[in-house]
Formats: C-alpha cells, sequence, structure tokens
C-alpha cells in the first residue's frame, strides 16, 4: 500500500507544497517483534502496527568474553535517507527506516497519542506518526522532504559521491565467530576522501581515518566504541542505546553533517561468511536533539540553498524544522507526556562493504562556511566546501 500526504513549507513569504509517499515494504534484517508490553501470539510481521515493532534483534545468553573470532571491517557505501532499497529507489520509503525507539505507537488517527510527548504547536497528530511496524524516524518522514524541495537529487548525489570516494563511515568489529556472540565489539570511525581513485568497494579498499574522529589522533582508538556490541542470528548490533557524536555525508562532495545522536542504536545482517553486510540491512536510529539540528542541517542549507544564516529565510527554516519534535531526549524511552517534546526521531538505512585496512591518519575536512550556492544542487555543494572535502 502507498501513503501519501501533502505539507506546506513557507519560506521567505513563499509557500511551497510537497507530496511525500511511501510504500509498506518490509526488508530483511530491519525485523519485527513483539511490541514491548503487548502479547501478538507471535513475532512475524503481521503488518499491524498495534502489535508488533521494529526493534533489533536482543542479545543472546552467555557471557560476553573474547573468543579469538575475526575482525571484519565494512565502509558504509550508500545511505538511504528517505529511498526505499528497491532499484527504483523510490522517494518517501521514510517508514521502512530505523527502529521503534521510543516503545509507542502513534498513528494518525490518534489525536491525543496517549503515553507521547507534548507536540509543537500546530503540529497534528498525523505530522508525527510512526512509520511501518511503529518505527520512528521524523527526520525522513519531515524533514528530508523539506531538503528535497531544495535539491530533491541530494541522496543521489551523496550516494554517486560515496561510489567516487568521498568521506564515510567504516565500523570495525573484532572477535567475530560462528552463531550467537554476546562479545562482538565494535568501533566506528569516519575516513577521509580517497586520492586520485575510486574506491573498489570489494574489499581492497584502504581508507585514512580522520583524525576528529580519534583519541588524540591515536588511530587505534577511536572516540566511539561499541564495547556491548553482540551477535544474535547473522545480525550485528551496537549493544543498548547510546549518546554518542558522530558525522554523515552529504552531497557529491561528502560534506559531513555532524550527528548528536541519542539513544542511538546501530545494526546491519552479515553475510554468509561473516565477512560482509547484506545490502538493505544497516539501520542507525535514535534521536538528535531540537538543540542540534542546526548544526546537523547547517551543511546542507549552505551548500544546497540560496540563502545565507541571518537571513528570513534562514531563520524560517530553522524555526520550521523543530517544530518537528517528537520525542524527549532525556525520558526514559524518549517519551513523557508531561513534558515538551525536544527531539527529533531518526533512522538511516545503511548499506555496507569490506574495506581491506585503515591507513594513514589525516585531517577533518575544511567545514564550508560559504552560502549561497544553492540552486545548482551539488554544483552548489562543489563550489562551496568541494576543495576542502577533497583533501
Amino acid at each position: 500500500m502507498r501513503a501519501c500526504s501533502i505539507s506546506f513549507l513557507v519560506l521567505g513569504g513563499l509557500v511551497t507544497a510537497f507530496v511525500a509517499c511511501s510504500l509498506t515494504t518490509s526488508f530483511d534484517g530491519i525485523s519485527g517483534g513483539t511490541k514491548p508490553g503487548v502479547d501478538s501470539g507471535s513475532a512475524l510481521d503481521t503488518g499491524d502496527a498495534s502489535t508488533t515493532a521494529a526493534v533489533p534483534p536482543v542479545r543472546p545468553t552467555g557471557a560476553a568474553t573474547a573468543g579469538g573470532g575475526k575482525k571484519v571491517m565494512l565502509g558504509v557505501k550508500h545511505f538511504h535517507y528517505a529511498h526505499s532499497n528497491d532499484a527504483l529507489k523510490v522517494p518517501g520509503a521514510w517508514q521502512d527506516w530505523g527502529f521503534d525507539i521510543d516503545h509507542e505507537c502513534t498513528g494518525e488517527t490518534d489525536g491525543t497519542q496517549a503515553g507521547t510527548c507534548i507536540r509543537a504547536a500546530g503540529i497534528t497528530a498525523d505530522v508525527v506518526k510512526d512509520g511501518k511496524l511503529c518505527r520512528d524516524n521524523q527526520l525522513g518522514s519531515q524533514i528530508v522532504p523539506q531538503l528535497n524541495t531544495y535539491n530533491s537529487h541530494f541522496e543521489n548525489d551523496t550516494n554517486s559521491g560515496l561510489l567516487d570516494g568521498a568521506p564515510t563511515l567504516v565500523f570495525v568489529v573484532d572477535d567475530i565467530g560462528a552463531g550467537d556472540d554476546p562479545y562482538a565489539p565494535g568501533k566506528l570511525y569516519l575516513v577521509g576522501r580517497t586520492k586520485g581513485r575510486k574506491p573498489a568497494w570489494d574489499g581492497t579498499d584502504v581508507r585514512d581515518a580522520l583524525t576528529g574522529s580519534l583519541i588524540g589522533g591515536n588511530i587505534d582508538t577511536p572516540i566511539v566504541t561499541f564495547d556491548k556490541a553482540y551477535i544474535t542470528g547473522d545480525t550485528w548490533v551496537s549493544g543498548e542505546p547510546s549518546d554518542f557524536q558522530t558525522k554523515v555525508p552529504m552531497g557529491e562532495t561528502g560534506e559531513l553533517l555532524p550527528l548528536d545522536l541519542h539513544a542511538g542504536v546501530i545494526s546491519f545482517k552479515l553475510n554468509d561468511t561473516r565477512t560482509g553486510a547484506v545490502d538493505g540491512t544497516g539501520a542507525i536510529a535514535g534521536a538528535i536533539p531540537a538543540a542540534s539540528l542546526e548544526a546537523f542541517l547547517k551543511p546542507f542549507v549552505l551548500t544546497q540553498t540560496i540563502f545565507c544564516p541571518a537571513t528570513p529565510q534562514y531563520t524560517t527554516f530553522m524555526e520550521r524544522v523543530v517544530t518537528f519534535v517528537d520525542v524527549v531526549i532525556t525520558a526514559p524511552n524518549l517519551q513523557d507526556s508531561k513534558k515538551n517534546c525536544d527531539g527529533v526521531s531518526l533512522g538511516l538505512g545503511i548499506n555496507l562493504a569490506p574495506v581491506a585496512a585503515l591507513g594513514s591518519v589525516v585531517d577533518d575536512p575544511g567545514a564550508t562556511t560559504a552560502c549561497g550556492g544553492g540552486d545548482a544542487g551539488a554544483d552548489g555543494a562543489s563550489d562551496a566546501g568541494g576543495d576542502a572535502a577533497g583533501d
């Protein structure tokens, strides 16, 4: 079934309408599980969001001890901001990405949405509805469609850039053995643009680590680690929800968006040999504080729009996106019906490919400070920040 909604964005007196549609499809590895507190009688995807929820596989039993397994390095070669995972790249498939991070199922017909936080003024229930199987993904549902009004192909641009060697994320998972494993710790690196060549994405690439993702510039000590990660079935899970900061690329040049993630969970399904990941099964889920949204979206605005900070259009845009809050960052399970919503949920799909090794440590690309490159889309990004991102 395809669900469509019409939304309106007001910028500088101009009203822009856009239609967001989504397909109720399901992808392997982003599983439906029994809704906490609800007896569905089955862990299968029944299509009924009131009885099932998209949750990561639970930790297997047993001691979390080292077992001498192998190390695998996987780089993100594709980000799904809103597109579906099929060959047609159907836009608006936000409801298929992420997890049920707040343990509440919210639908457009529930005017009060009992158990959820107090929405921003003027925001109706349909604006903060969950995706399929209660997935929380306001970024994909509400914010990405607005970004698409300025560059409708920024997602394709991003993924073309990754294939050409733009900066990206690399996961290093240690001690991978056979079967369920309560001990499969991971590390997260940011890597820079490849120099003079495109990555092969076949397990032979050596990628240089960005110093900003390391403690003291030491390649052996990344800032973000997942010490309690595990494998259930063939799915690697970063552990219990946790707070961490990283960056995600956007546009052909791989402009890096600072991601302040709370209650974050990352997972992907390993292939049969456990040397790679199955496309369409990777997910990054969590929530961004409203106070961090401007920093996250500013690189997009600088490179993909024709307005600059302090202009009425910029101010209106930033004031608008913070109204899409749907969770409470500091609350248990991210919800408190007595508090104002102050965070935006997100679900990003990721496809990964093997990486041979990490090479040198290189400086982070300089942040874009120019603005107004917009209407040209990817060309604007290249003109404004391409040289820095390419170093």
